[in-house]
Parts: C-alpha cells; structure tokens; sequence
C-alpha cells in the first residue's frame, strides 16, 4: 500500500459568478468518471460556474470572468 504525501499547504478558492474551474489530472480519465468529478463539484458550488475537467497535469486554477 502506498502512503499519502504530506498535505503542507491548502489554498482556499473564492469563485464568482462567471467564474471557470479548471482541473487537470495526470493521467486519462474515462468520461464516466470525469461526469462523476463534475457531479459531485457541482453539488459544491454555484451553477453559475463553469466547471471544465482536463486529464493530464494535476492543477487547479480558477478562470475569472471578464
């Protein structure tokens, strides 16, 4: 079994209405399991969000609107 890394730093995102989420994950994600990410981020914030998923690069970033 693997450990976890060592979690030393937790930013705290403020999104806006009109704002983009963007996550990206190093490896390939199957579209079922991409809805599934969408699903349960969109339980989390507004829908006014947009929320984009990306396989390939492990990073989070939020898209402000003009």
């Amino acid at each position: 079994m693997s450990e976890l890394p060592e979690i030393t730093e937790i930013q705290r995102l403020r999104l806006n209405p009109g704002d983009t989420l963007v996550i990206t994950f190093p490896g390939h994600l199957t579209p079922a399991v991409a809805e599934m990410i969408r699903e349960r981020l969109r339980q989390k914030f507004p829908e006014s969000v947009t929320i984009l998923i990306l396989d390939q690069g492990a990073r989070l970033a939020v898209l402000e609107s003009p």
